[in-house]
């Protein structure tokens, strides 16, 4: 399956929600970075969770740490937030703990996390809002 990245901004609540799915490479992480970082609705001070659901990253440690680079250096990418990625794979795990390691000089404080509802806690939703986001996840993996 062909890898996607997809997102949604939440201005109301100032949180950003991103899903990844299929198989993922770099230039496909880059793109989604720019085009996010490009969104009339984006703001980098928002906090943001990352779910990788049904996805398979083909990179390397390298192209994290191009990645991890990429973000650094792209001004509108950064901003002070809490950061959590959902992993549902062991290798989903690695990569995003490499990748929160490699960004330590952002302005962003990042969690690695097993379930939405880690993630929802620590970027700090509030309770009325927790459907919401689950919402708005469930119509970001079935392509809504």
């Amino acid at each position: 399956m062909t890898g996607q990245v997809k997102f949604k901004v939440l201005p109301d609540i100032k949180l950003t929600l991103i899903y990844y799915e299929g198989m993922i490479n770099l230039p496909m992480v880059k793109q989604h970075l720019f085009k996010m970082g490009s969104h009339k609705d984006y703001d980098p001070s928002y906090d943001a969770i990352t779910d990788f659901g049904h996805s398979v990253m083909e990179v390397t440690t390298e192209e994290i740490k191009e990645a991890a680079e990429f973000v650094k250096n792209s001004k509108p990418l950064l901003g002070k937030r809490k950061q959590a990625f959902i992993f549902r794979t062991a290798e989903q795990q690695v990569i995003s703990s490499l990748f929160s390691m490699l960004s330590g000089d952002l302005p962003v404080t990042f969690n690695v996390v097993s379930t939405l509802r880690e993630a929802k806690i620590y970027v700090g939703v509030k309770t009325e809002h927790y459907n919401k986001v689950q919402q708005v996840f469930s119509e970001l993996s079935s392509g809504k």
